[in-house]
């Protein structure tokens, strides 16, 4: 962790992806265009969905600034897999265990999780996030 010129701070956060769901990635085919005929043949790139599951156990390190939004730690990490499914389908959970219990706490948009993890301390038993399904 760091301090920046601005009083935020930057660092890395880790989040274990917990998807039951399978999530869709763009899988772009060329295909022969119907216009080929005379003038040789061209292509003409058709989107398509490819839908797989994450690997169960799947973590990911972000490096954010303090001030970053859970939304857009949920943005990031669809970016780093190419996931085209809709950020709203997901969300941001704070883990922590007490007592041999685990609890899991959803996180507004607006709340910062480097921040949280900061405040937190370096026990991941007191804070750990999780990305799950939006339910």
């Amino acid at each position: 962790v760091s301090q920046n010129k601005d009083g935020s701070y930057t660092g890395f956060i880790k989040v274990q992806l917990k998807l039951v769901r399978p999530v869709s990635v763009p899988a772009t085919k060329r295909v022969p265009s119907l216009q080929a005929g005379r003038q040789g043949p061209r292509t003409q790139a058709v989107k398509r969905r490819t839908s797989f599951y994450l690997p169960k156990g799947t973590v990911k390190h972000l490096h954010i600034l303090s001030n970053t939004r859970a939304s857009e730690v949920i943005d990031a990490l669809l970016r780093k897999f190419t996931v085209v499914d809709n950020p709203r389908k997901f969300a941001l959970f704070e883990r922590s265990e007490k007592d041999e219990q685990v609890y899991l706490r959803k996180l507004a948009d607006e709340e910062q999780p480097l921040r949280l993890r900061l405040l937190a301390g370096p026990s991941e038993k007191v804070l750990s996030f999780v990305l799950k399904e939006n339910e």
